[in-house]
């Protein structure tokens, strides 16, 4: 009984692992990573080359506008705020390009920042690639993306890929000050939307802003 009982649980704990990593954003952290060769999708290949591209002029985001929604949670949005936006503010919020090493600085103090993605084409998937500097402050936080319509309602994220799909985009990681040395994915968050043509408002929310506070995302369409 005992040994079925263990069988049980083990099978519980396996399928409740599977369900998160289905929901939401990938986030990809040292403590949960393991190297695997893998041959990354092209999508995937493009986007770190962006994001390692250490000559790379960043176009850096520094929202001046929007700070009423800048200590928001980060689950909730009032509607009609979103609504002002788009009817008042949305022309003033730095446009992201797709193909672009974009540099994101929230905020002083602030969790929450905003951008404008405006897309011309047909129906298609944008991705958001995250990486950032990393210090023994910030190596375990992460940062949430969110796509927002015209009318307030959320884009879905599509099912990310397997952590595998970043295995060769890597970064070998060595802290003086405490010793830490390992190998991270430089890709921290992975996040795909379908969109139609339109303008749609991007929500960036970092786990901790005191500890993060600023990082580069590269935005692909396929």
């Amino acid at each position: 009984m005992f040994l079925n009982l263990n069988k049980t649980m083990i099978g519980f704990i396996i399928c409740i692992a599977v369900i998160g990593m289905m929901l939401g954003c990938e986030q990809f952290l040292p403590d949960k990573y393991d190297e695997v060769t893998n041959t990354p999708s092209q999508l995937d290949d493009s986007a770190c080359s962006i994001l390692s591209d250490t000559t790379a002029v960043a176009t850096e985001i520094t929202p001046s506008l929007l700070v009423n929604l800048a200590g928001a949670a980060a689950t909730d949005t009032d509607p009609a705020t979103i609504n002002q936006i788009f009817d008042t503010q949305i022309a003033s919020i730095a446009v992201l390009e797709a193909k672009t090493l974009l540099h994101v600085v929230p905020p002083s103090g602030a969790d929450t920042s905003f951008a404008v993605y405006q897309h011309t084409g047909g129906a298609a998937t944008v991705y958001f690639f995250i990486t950032w500097e990393f210090t023994p402050d910030n190596i375990d936080e992460f940062v949430e993306v969110d796509l927002i319509q015209r009318d307030a309602k959320y884009k879905t994220q599509k099912l990310t890929v397997p952590i595998e799909s970043v295995s060769s985009c890597t970064e070998h990681v060595v802290f003086e000050s405490t010793g830490w040395e390992d190998i991270v994915p430089r890709v921290r968050t992975r996040c795909g939307f379908a969109v139609e043509q339109g303008t749609y408002l991007v929500r960036f929310i970092v786990s901790e802003p005191e500890q993060l506070t600023s990082f580069n995302t590269a935005l692909l369409v396929e």
